[in-house]
């Protein structure tokens, strides 16, 4: 078991997590109603757990190769499962250390694609728990 902390300070950032040997399969959206009407975003790792992606995501965006395609191609590294619907995550970092305000992550929550949070690689380490 491991912790996420703080690279700038050290503060503690995700309770006791076990790695995950590869990342899962991202689930489709499976469009179900919360009991606030929210929609569900399906989380991509189940709670207690964390995988690293060996792909690069969040902001900055660059132009994806075929004008065709509405996404871009978007670099993080641990996805965690947090909760359910919020922001959308095309702005960058919006998880900052509540230690020293650095920023660390960028969550992805906007309700039409997985659930994840992608702490950036120099702004956050693993430690034993």
């Amino acid at each position: 078991m491991n912790v996420l902390v703080c690279a700038a300070c050290g503060r503690r950032l995700s309770p006791p997590l076990r790695l995950l040997p590869e990342l899962p399969e991202r689930p489709p959206r499976d469009g179900r109603k919360l009991p606030d009407g929210s929609r569900h975003a399906p989380s991509t790792v189940p709670q207690g757990v964390y995988s690293v992606d060996p792909e690069p995501s969040g902001a900055p965006f660059v132009p994806h190769p075929d004008p065709d395609w509405m996404g871009a191609a978007v670099p993080g590294t641990v996805v965690l499962d947090f909760g359910r619907c919020g922001p959308p995550g095309r702005q960058g970092p919006n998880f900052v250390c509540p230690g020293c305000g650095a920023a660390v992550a960028t969550l992805f929550a906007d309700c039409s694609g997985p659930y994840e949070t992608h702490f950036l690689p120099d702004a956050a380490r693993t430690v034993p728990a």
